[in-house]
């Protein structure tokens, strides 16, 4: 079984990219986030770009799922749309996008 994914952001930040597999037929990611302190506002994003191409630089745009845009609580959200990968962004003190568990990934 394939571990958890987890990412972290302190302060008023960006994360690095999350890599996801958008090959894969049934495309599903669950995605958890946990509000590690003080009261940030935070969104999930994603990108069709290639991270793993130097040349290019990934466009960022808010994964279409209500519970992580401008969310201010710890919350959970399934993502149905292909996107190469996810990442998160906050302006308060800490959030981790923590659980992140793909579909078809073992």
């Amino acid at each position: 079984m394939r571990p958890y994914q987890n990412i972290t952001v302190t302060n008023a930040a960006t994360s690095t990219w999350l890599p996801l597999d958008n090959n894969i037929i049934d495309f599903q990611v669950a995605i958890h986030t946990v509000v590690v302190s003080g009261s940030p506002t935070y969104t999930v994003q994603g990108t069709l770009d290639d991270i793993q191409d130097p040349t290019v630089t990934p466009v960022a745009f808010s994964i279409p799922v209500a519970a992580l845009v401008a969310a201010t609580t710890t919350q959970i959200g399934t993502l149905t749309m292909p996107v190469r990968a996810i990442r998160v962004t906050q302006t308060g003190t800490a959030v981790t996008m923590t659980r992140v568990l793909q579909q078809g990934i073992i």
